[in-house]
């Protein structure tokens, strides 16, 4: 997959999960925090977490970063897609759009060869 296509897709998909995530935010904050406890609500939000999951391996093929790179790149855009990166920027009044372009900047810098090696 082309690096454009990808930036534009980590984007994209950032500003539906904001878009979600600013929509259920209350029930979603139970839940998650329910799920750590309670049987019932961890399967709840499983879909959730495997499709965040599919999304992060999906915008990771093609990039071709290695060894601690791909751990520091996978580890990015899992952080970039969680409901409580989402949340920590918007409880520090991050709007959407700013919130969009910091993760996908971040997402980059983690799979840029010569910045992943020096982290």
């Amino acid at each position: 997959m082309p690096r454009e296509l990808v930036e534009a897709s980590l984007e994209s998909l950032l500003r539906i999960a904001n878009a979600y995530y600013e929509r259920t935010e209350p029930m979603l904050s139970n839940v998650l925090r329910d799920a750590e406890l309670v049987d019932f609500a961890r399967d709840a939000v499983a879909p959730l977490h495997a499709y965040l999951e599919a999304a992060a391996e999906i915008l990771a093929i093609g990039r071709q970063v290695r060894g601690r790179g791909r751990q520091l790149f996978g580890g990015a855009l899992r952080h970039a897609l969680a409901f409580s990166t989402w949340r920590s920027l918007s409880t520090n009044g991050i709007g959407r759009s700013d919130a969009v372009k910091l993760i996908a900047a971040l997402v980059e810098v983690a799979a840029t060869p010569q910045h992943a090696s020096t982290l």
